[in-house]
């Protein structure tokens, strides 16, 4: 059969989250199913898309552990942007004239999946269409973030914010955009940078899909929850906020 792989190389990005998750199932017929989780349970990718991948209607299950360095760099050899696939239980074999690659797939036990078609239904507080202006906005934050490593959802004063800083030093630089006024008391929500950083990443990739974000905060917990998803479902992310940052 034939493979794609540079749509095999963007599905993997995004049912990884751009690679902030370790292991990844990808389940294909007419369309490709993931439900992606990280290790400490706070990055989750759900994918339900068309199969532009591979020429076969025949279910087919793959396992991957850490595919950012057992996969891609290997389906990045290939020049073509097709080529040549037989599987067997253990491996994926690319051919493509005289270049061969191997690539193997790990058991189903090691791999982490959430187990639902969405993540839990919450009470959201804030939603809003991503929009070219908070893709901007964020650019300006990744120009900056590295150096904090956190970014964070913040309410100030009835005003709703997205922001870099390091809020433990308290004179720490800082850069934030104003989201909204909001009737809400003051809040801090923090988010491991690179994880953001992934998360609109994987929105930008497909910005005409028409994105949805929403914010949610458990008091009980003291955890946030930033969730975006397309406009037909078929595409979901979330990312849940660090007590510890």
């Amino acid at each position: 059969m034939l493979i794609n792989i540079k749509n095999f190389r963007e599905v993997i990005t995004k049912a990884t989250m751009n690679f902030s998750i370790e292991t990844l199932q990808l389940r294909f017929s007419d369309r490709i199913v993931s439900d992606s989780i990280n290790g400490n349970g706070t990055s989750i990718s759900i994918l339900d898309v068309e199969n532009n991948v591979l020429d076969t209607h025949e279910g087919l299950t793959f396992n991957f552990a850490d595919p950012a360095n057992n996969v891609i760099p290997f389906i990045q050899l290939f020049d073509s942007e097709e080529v040549n696939l037989s599987l067997t239980d253990l491996f994926m074999k690319f051919r493509d004239g005289a270049q061969i690659t191997k690539v193997g797939f790990c058991s189903d036990r090691a791999v982490k999946r959430l187990g639902t078609d969405d993540v839990k239904d919450v009470e959201w507080f804030y939603d809003l269409e991503i929009d070219q202006d908070l893709i901007n906005s964020f650019d300006k934050i990744k120009k900056i973030g590295s150096r904090f490593g956190k970014v964070y959802i913040s309410v100030d004063n009835k005003r709703l914010f997205l922001e870099t800083a390091d809020k433990v030093n308290r004179y720490s630089n800082a850069v934030k955009f104003k989201l909204a006024d909001i009737d809400m008391d003051n809040l801090s929500l923090a988010y491991v940078y690179q994880d953001m950083c992934n998360f609109f990443h994987c929105i930008e990739m497909d910005l005409e899909k028409n994105f949805t974000l929403k914010v949610s905060f458990d008091s009980e917990q003291g955890l946030g929850c930033i969730y975006a998803f397309s406009e037909h479902g078929n595409e979901k992310y979330s990312l849940i906020s660090r007590e510890n940052l």
